[in-house]
């Protein structure tokens, strides 16, 4: 009876809770056109507006050359009586939004279009006012003829500006005279949704990106011998790569890592001047971004990974000849796509090649990833686990990364987590979660790592952001694995990315499609994770019933509903465990009779705790 009580209590609890989650306007407004449901699939009017790019970029000298065409369709019910383009190079001014205290390296002049053309008509673009604007990275263009529902329009631009040459470059830079990394190099169309329409959140180096699924046909023009990797699939390659086509295409059946160019002919390649140019064409369709590195004495090496479907997957690396620990990422990207494609999520690898780039950054685009070289081989096994991830979220889904941005990070977290410590073996555990938070989360007793995780992205400054976008996100969705169980979670994981894949879910469109495929109310644990303040900690005491019994009380006096195991520790040598799963405030457990308790303490596994003075008791 006393078990059948405790379980009202938390059901009445629960279902008092479920009633009082959050919902957005925009959201309820959606539900009203019918362009997303309560049971967490689409609505039958959902939509999505489309563009195809078509590039010419040129890359010297830390110089970025750019033309292309766009056809932009209006798939939405408004008639769009204005475009707007993002400008994300205009991030690099010093007079930008700027969140981090930034080196003089890091500042550029922005972007400057040259040219822009509207159909037929040329619209005279001010890049000094743009740039003066205060709101740089967004640009309104007002259209002569209203775009209504189901035309399209054709945009014509010319632009230029120069990579920044900081070495602390997390996304995109100038890697040295012989490499780069180039990344939002392009102005494009912003997303326009069904929810919050333009997505025009001011762009800094903190928030990431909300693209629409789009087209590329991108050609890259370099120096020779410069080559280049990029999102999506080289179509060229008997116009660029020489003799190397044949270790190439011998690359993309390969099971172990074969050598394209190797560190002797990288070296080699150090101060070589062919002359001339040359032009890669890559083409990618319904992908989200492009993004690229060039460099001119890499080491190239590729193999590929075999899926359940029979697919194979061609996997590249790009490094610098004199890359201690770079070559291992070869081996650790392949076995990051099997584990991803056959155990979790499950679900495989959607596009055909992946390169990692050995460039100065931590940063994942559609195909490609801009990845650092680390000192210690363990923060490249988490490093590479969590930006091969990403692939799942934010690209597979389309997710908003400026506003919700622990929809995708949170998750890239659990999928490095799950990644790095059943499919390798970490030296050290501070790699990866939960260690890499806990210090600095003990450390901080700001109320800003307490906020809501609901709380919108964009208006958090750094010590928030990074906690609601990785680390507690990450806690929430191990917490919601212990309480489904693994198979549960796991299917509903799937359910919800083949349900999403390409449809750009909100906030609760995720909620929603976890509790249909649960079939459980599961609005409790998303308010308490997601919509209510709260930090970690909890708390154990002992006290006596009688001269015989003893009561062990557990309380979570931090409020996030977190598991736990309470390891009670008998004089006899004897030990009793009880596991309480995530929902749990407080909760006793009488000792056995005749025994005495020598200790108690909580193991909270993967939960972090800020306070660890309260979690044991020992007998005086």
């Amino acid at each position: 009876m006393k078990l059948l009580s405790l379980c009202t209590i938390f059901l009445l609890a629960a279902c008092i809770s479920s009633a009082q989650m959050f919902m957005s306007r925009n959201f309820q407004n959606a539900l009203k056109k019918n362009t997303r449901n309560l049971n967490g699939k689409p609505g039958a009017a959902i939509w999505q507006n489309h563009a195809d790019y078509k590039i010419d970029v040129s890359y010297k000298d830390s110089t970025i050359i750019g033309s292309e065409t766009i056809s932009y369709a209006n798939n939405s019910p408004d008639t769009l009586h204005s475009i707007w383009l993002r400008l994300y190079q205009n991030a690099r001014l010093k007079n930008a939004l700027q969140v981090y205290d930034e080196p003089d390296s890091y500042f550029t002049d922005g972007i400057f279009i040259d040219m822009l053309v509207v159909e037929t008509d040329t619209i005279q673009v001010d890049n000094t006012a743009i740039h003066q604007s205060g709101n740089s990275t967004n640009y309104r263009l007002k259209l002569k003829t209203p775009l209504a529902k189901g035309n399209k329009v054709a945009l014509t631009c010319k632009w230029h500006y120069k990579l920044n040459t900081t070495t602390d470059a997390p996304r995109e830079s100038i890697v040295n005279d012989r490499a780069a990394f180039v990344a939002y190099f392009f102005p494009r169309i912003a997303a326009y949704d069904d929810v919050d329409g333009w997505n025009i959140i001011p762009f800094n180096e903190q928030i990431e990106f909300y693209n629409d699924f789009c087209n590329f046909d991108v050609r890259i023009t370099v120096d020779r011998p410069n080559m280049v990797w990029a999102t999506g699939e080289l179509v060229n390659p008997l116009d660029v790569l020489g003799t190397k086509i044949y270790l190439w295409e011998k690359s993309k059946e390969a099971d172990s890592p074969i050598a394209i160019v190797d560190s002797a002919e990288a070296n080699a390649k150090q101060e070589s001047e062919i002359g001339g140019t040359s032009t890669f064409h890559f083409t990618a369709d319904n992908v989200t971004d492009f993004a690229f590195g060039v460099a001119k004495n890499y080491c190239w090496y590729g193999s590929s990974v075999k899926l359940n479907s029979g697919m194979r997957v061609h996997v590249q690396t790009a490094y610098h000849p004199e890359a201690k620990n770079y070559s291992h990422v070869q081996t650790m990207a392949c076995t990051s796509i099997d584990y991803f494609s056959k155990v979790m999520p499950g679900i495989e690898y959607p596009y055909p090649q992946m390169t990692l780039f050995n460039g100065l950054g931590q940063m994942e685009f559609p195909m490609i990833c801009n990845d650092v070289e680390n000192e210690n081989p363990d923060d490249d096994i988490t490093l590479t686990t969590h930006e091969v991830s990403h692939t799942y979220m934010p690209f597979m889904l389309g997710t908003n990364e400026g506003r919700y941005a622990w929809m995708d990070e949170g998750w890239a977290v659990f999928f490095e987590y799950m990644a790095s410590v059943n499919a390798f073996k970490l030296n050290d555990s501070t790699a990866t979660y939960p260690d890499y938070y806990v210090a600095r989360y003990r450390n901080n007793k700001s109320m800003t790592l307490e906020s809501p995780i609901i709380m919108p992205s964009d208006l958090l400054l750094p010590d928030a952001y990074s906690f609601n976008s990785y680390g507690k996100p990450a806690s929430a969705y191990f917490a919601l694995r212990d309480y489904l169980g693994d198979s549960l979670f796991r299917y509903a994981l799937q359910q919800y990315i083949i349900t999403w894949n390409g449809k750009r879910p909100t906030p609760w469109d995720f909620f929603n499609c976890f509790n249909n495929a649960t079939n459980m109310d599961l609005n409790w644990f998303w308010k308490n994770w997601f919509f209510d303040w709260g930090y970690f900690d909890w708390a154990v005491s002992v006290t006596d019933v009688n001269t015989i019994t003893q009561r062990v009380n557990v309380e979570n006096l931090g409020g996030k509903f977190t598991a736990c195991d309470v390891v009670m520790v008998y004089r006899n040598g004897d030990n009793e465990v009880h596991h309480l799963k995530p929902g749990a405030t407080r909760q006793s457990f009488d000792s056995k009779q005749g025994s005495r308790l020598k200790s108690v303490f909580l193991h909270q596994g993967l939960f972090i705790d800020c306070n660890l003075t309260n979690n044991k008791w020992e007998a005086k």
